[in-house]
């Protein structure tokens, strides 16, 4: 699981390890990680009311009004900033569609499954599924399944086809060190107990880098969007001599 940060800090985290995954752990090739991280940013779905946390729990609002909770609640929080509100809005309402599953801390749904129950599909046929979480959000809600998406280790977990969902701490289990030299597409930079992304390429060589990862808030221009992203990061070794990475330009907020 990714660590709850909070977003009025501003951070870099330090990747204790880099790693890589023995393709016989996982039995695919780099080229397939990156397809595959492609398929998950790139999955097209909308909102209905069978999606959104909408009772009235979080944001103290009435329930059944069509706005999630946790969006009332951030725009309470946060009046004129939009950029922090809860990204999902009823498609009736607001006519959006998102790409990219949603971040749901703790869990790790395919693509498939997530698509299958935004939209109520067998074998989730006349089931209501609530689109991304939060690590503090109520376990169980009355009238729902459940929620749906995946978190940062979850994502990298599928990437690399795993039979069960490792935390982040639990990736360096199966995971062999490397040096930030030898970072190849389909490695990961883990900051355990944190965050964990997937490396694609270096756009500035041992410096900026292309990434994909499962998170609440985009590395490169700090928007609230709750999805598995392709990225920009500042990846680098400091003077202190240990590697940190961070948004596109200086710190993120998460």
């Amino acid at each position: 699981m990714c660590r709850k940060i909070n977003k009025y800090v501003k951070f870099t985290f330090r990747f204790y390890l880099f790693l890589s995954i023995p393709t016989y752990v996982i039995g695919r090739t780099r080229d397939k990680v990156i397809e595959e991280a492609e398929a998950y940013k790139s999955v097209t779905w909308t909102v209905s009311v069978n999606n959104i946390l909408d009772v009235g729990e979080i944001s103290g609002s009435g329930a059944n009004n069509k706005i999630d909770d946790r969006r009332e609640a951030d725009i309470k929080a946060y009046p004129g900033e939009p950029n922090k509100w809860w990204p999902y809005e009823v498609y009736e309402l607001s006519g959006k569609t998102y790409l990219g599953e949603a971040y749901a801390w703790g869990l790790w749904d395919t693509y498939t499954d997530f698509g299958k129950k935004i939209k109520a599909e067998a074998p989730y046929t006349s089931q209501k599924w609530i689109a991304g979480k939060k690590e503090d959000n109520p376990g169980t809600v009355s009238g729902y399944q459940g929620y749906t998406g995946i978190d940062c280790a979850g994502f990298v977990s599928r990437m690399l086809q795993l039979s069960e969902y490792h935390s982040t701490v639990g990736l360096e289990s199966i995971s062999i060190p490397v040096g930030l030299s030898d970072l190849k597409n389909g490695d990961i930079l883990n900051a355990a107990g944190d965050h964990v992304i997937l490396f694609d390429y270096w756009i500035e060589h041992l410096r900026k880098a292309v990434i994909f990862h499962s998170v609440s808030w985009k590395f490169s221009d700090t928007i609230h969007i709750r999805r598995v992203t392709d990225d920009t990061a500042i990846i680098e070794r400091k003077p202190d001599g240990n590697i940190y990475g961070n948004g596109d330009g200086g710190n993120f907020l998460r």
